[in-house]
């Protein structure tokens, strides 16, 4: 008998999530094992780590907010495998952690390989060509978004963001044909800085300076190629700089709302600092174009988020509200 996954058994044996959390353990141990060997002892499990090499390993391999999560699991002895003596952070373990990825990590990372947004950075993973992918877009349906997204499965596209990324990589400065707001062909020269995905939109934008105009959507963009910097200097054109604002939020963790939210602004930078057992303050930096995305994100959420800054957006979320009272929405 063919037996069905349900949900619950993928939570259990894998999830793409909290798989960071099992590497940076990982690597916690790998370099207290490592110190060990430094050190000229015979056991490696003789090393250990200072609290600050701990921090620094968290901050380099684990999602920001971890900080906070990871010390409380070892101090807690939750993580029994790593504790803290009055000093440092040892182990008990005596080999450095490592094992193949399992047959279900495989088939989700071919299913990953799939999605047409990933294969626009070309990843190509000869162990996984034969791999059957766990799910295909077919399996699943986004509602919250809207439904003309970028095509990112035209070549002509899928050739202009390569170039492009191509380009930040190597910070070269480009030139791009653009259709404005009225469909007019324009021509710019300019230096590309990074690239953008908005979720609920489904497009790419790309960031630049050396334009007035600090960002373009890449399904408006008609061709790009290299150009010379001195091109962009004889344009004449003002630079200015992509505007960013910081959001400053309280989080209540009720109904796992700090994971909820995590995992929610999970492509934005961001800051947690934990207040007490249930509350945190989250700082969320995000490029003004994107107020409105957040303010809807934010009102998501329920009372269980708190903005409590800037003004400017707090006065978004109230306009909003009352919108929604007038049109008798709850």
């Amino acid at each position: 008998m063919e037996y069905k996954f349900r949900i619950e058994d993928f939570t259990m044996i894998f999830s793409e999530i909290y798989s960071v959390y099992y590497i940076t353990a990982a690597k916690i141990v790998a370099e207290i094992l490592s110190n060990g060997l430094s050190n000229d002892n015979k056991d490696c499990s003789d090393g250990g780590i200072s609290e600050s090499e701990l921090t620094d390993i968290i901050n380099k391999n684990a999602f920001s907010e971890s900080i906070l999560a990871i010390p409380e699991l070892l101090n807690s002895e939750k993580w029994q495998f790593i504790q803290k003596n009055q000093k440092e952070y040892i182990t008990m373990l005596k080999n450095f952690p490592s094992r193949p990825l399992s047959h279900l990590e495989k088939r989700w990372l071919k299913a990953v390989l799939e999605d047409p947004r990933i294969k626009l950075f070309n990843i190509d993973i000869p162990e996984l060509r034969n791999t059957i992918p766990l799910f295909t877009n077919e399996d699943y349906m986004v509602f919250d978004k809207y439904s003309d997204g970028d095509p990112f499965n035209d070549e002509a596209y899928i050739e202009r963001f390569r170039l492009i990324s191509n380009a930040i990589h190597l910070k070269k400065p480009i030139e791009i044909e653009f259709l404005n707001k009225y469909a007019q062909c324009k021509k710019v020269c300019v230096f590309p800085l990074r690239l953008e995905y908005s979720a609920k939109d489904d497009k790419f934008r790309l960031i630049v300076k050396g334009r007035n105009l600090n960002y373009f959507n890449l399904g408006r963009i008609t061709s790009c190629s290299f150009c010379s910097s001195e091109k962009i200097l004889t344009q004449g054109i003002n630079v200015r700089n992509n505007k960013t604002i910081t959001i400053s939020m309280e989080i209540t963790d009720r109904r796992n709302a700090l994971e909820r939210v995590m995992l929610h602004f999970a492509h934005f930078d961001k800051h947690a600092k934990k207040i007490d057992d249930d509350h945190y303050i989250i700082d969320v930096k995000c490029s003004k174009n994107d107020e409105l995305e957040l303010v809807i994100r934010v009102l998501s959420f329920g009372p269980f988020l708190k903005v409590i800054g800037p003004d400017s957006f707090i006065e978004l979320i109230r306009k909003r509200l009352k919108l929604q009272k007038e049109l008798g929405l709850r």
